[in-house]
């Protein structure tokens, strides 16, 4: 009888392992992934208790063959990437509190990133700053200090991600802080902003 009972037990214990491979080999099908991994390539937004697309949708993306003047920005519920009208591109936390990820605190509006130009030439103020995302996978700014007889603005070259892996390529301002560049599935530069503004640490992607 004791024999018969531990056979049982074995038995229930293998279909529950069988159970949860199931589970596992459906997610991994599902391109879900189990843990957070700094190695991990996939784009996955997880938020604690639960794996749930839909709660990453205040995550800002850019594509290439767009366009931006000074102004234009792009939000998450707790961090918002601005490029200023001094040419600046800057990533600042909406929220004070514990940094996580700088394991310090932090202000609302505190700057994580920035591409660190900024025009303050009295000399030559510009009249005119733009952003553009190339079909090459470049993101570069630009700003103009003068026009042509016709009346056009003169751009000039002021900074870039110096990235070029095509037209494919996309930037994704992530509900967990950072901001990363994707091409063909791999990340190809990141801010390295990682759960550094308050309420980011309740997310994780598939590029830490």
């Amino acid at each position: 009888m004791l024999k018969l009972d531990k056979t049982k037990r074995a038995i229930a214990l293998k279909r529950r392992i069988a159970g949860v491979a199931a589970a596992v080999g459906l997610m991994a099908s599902l391109g879900v992934a189990t843990a957070p991994s700094a190695s991990a390539t996939s784009f996955v937004c997880n938020h604690w208790g639960g794996v749930d697309g839909s709660k990453c949708q205040h995550q800002g993306s850019l594509h290439t063959g767009g366009e931006w003047s000074g102004g234009s920005r792009w939000n998450t519920s707790d961090m918002v990437l601005k490029f200023q009208g001094d040419g600046n591109l800057v990533l600042y936390c909406l929220h004070g509190g514990y940094s996580e990820g700088l394991h310090r605190n932090v202000n609302a509006g505190e700057a994580m990133w920035a591409s660190g130009h900024s025009n303050q030439s009295w000399i030559h103020p510009p009249i005119g700053e733009k952003l553009d995302f190339w079909t090459d996978g470049n993101l570069a700014s630009y700003e103009a200090t003068d026009q042509t007889a016709l009346g056009q603005l003169e751009w000039y070259y002021t900074w870039d991600l110096k990235r070029w892996p095509g037209a494919s390529a996309w930037i994704a301002v992530q509900a967990d802080g950072n901001v990363v560049e994707w091409a063909n599935g791999q990340a190809v530069w990141a801010s390295n902003t990682y759960h550094s503004c308050p309420g980011t640490e309740n997310y994780w992607n598939g590029y830490q």
